[in-house]
């Protein structure tokens, strides 16, 4: 069982996911807000987390990839967007070793980044 992170500001996308992921064995915590998953980090170690690239506030996806990055290093992060090439393109340059899921995306897309070889073994790092 992963204890993965899921930042969105979506209540609706975040409980869905939230489910998906307990049915199928492993643990999860939801945020709305860059702010909040980054103030949890600093107690809690997640085995990954779910971030969505375009967020409301002061913290944006990207801001919040880049602070996670600094609170723990090896997390293995997905980034999530329905933004457009111009974001995506933007956030490839600034993060680029992470995975980008367009939206809308089914289940099984999320399941196998958990599942792929390179994730599997990072995700199982402890």
């Amino acid at each position: 069982m992963k204890h993965i992170a899921i930042l969105d500001d979506s209540a609706t996308l975040t409980d869905m996911m939230k489910f998906a992921l307990e049915y199928n064995g492993h643990q999860a915590t939801a945020f709305h807000t860059g702010r909040d998953l980054l103030q949890i980090m600093r107690t809690v170690r997640f085995d990954g987390a779910i971030i969505d690239l375009h967020l409301p506030g002061l913290t944006d996806g990207i801001a919040t990839i880049q602070e996670a990055r600094q609170l723990d290093s090896e997390m293995p992060i997905l980034v999530m967007t329905g933004s457009g090439e111009a974001l995506i393109r933007r956030a490839q340059q600034i993060i680029p070793d992470i995975p980008i899921m367009q939206k809308p995306f089914h289940v099984a897309q999320l399941l196998d980044w958990l599942k792929e070889p390179s994730q599997q073994q990072a995700l199982t790092r402890r």
